[in-house]
């Protein structure tokens, strides 16, 4: 049974707001930057983007006691309450808790695609879904 406390879901919807900010900042200087692009840029890029991540994930972790419960206020915020926007604020900042989360739910079995006569179609092949442990 997954506990939302109201008090720490408005303040992850503040933070939120504020990561979908200043997110949509960066890549609006980033595109522009893009002319000027190198190798040097693309790792100071994703180290300011980590940085970013690490700042956002900080509070997120100020506001929940653990990535649990962390996990289940941001699935609820992306997948509850904001169905039709991307995901990308609870798997950017909660991705520990949610794998988590998702381990302990599921038996460790998966569904993989394999080649099959039997199997279904697609792009000119057959394949057949069977099980792996992960």
């Amino acid at each position: 049974n997954i506990i939302i406390d109201d008090n720490k879901l408005n303040k992850l919807m503040e933070l939120r707001h504020k990561y979908s900010k200043k997110r949509n900042f960066k890549i609006k200087n980033n595109t522009m930057d893009s002319i000027n692009y190198s190798i040097d840029c693309e790792n100071e890029t994703d180290k300011q983007i980590d940085e970013f991540y690490n700042e956002i994930r900080n509070e997120a972790y100020s506001i929940c006691s653990n990535e649990k419960e962390l996990a289940n206020h941001l699935i609820h915020i992306d997948y509850c309450l904001f169905p039709n926007d991307s995901k990308d604020f609870a798997w950017n900042i909660g991705t520990d808790g949610i794998l988590e989360t998702l381990k302990s739910k599921s038996n460790m079995l998966i569904e993989m695609p394999f080649p099959s006569n039997n199997g279904v179609e697609y792009l000119g092949r057959k394949y057949k879904l069977q099980g792996v442990l992960i």
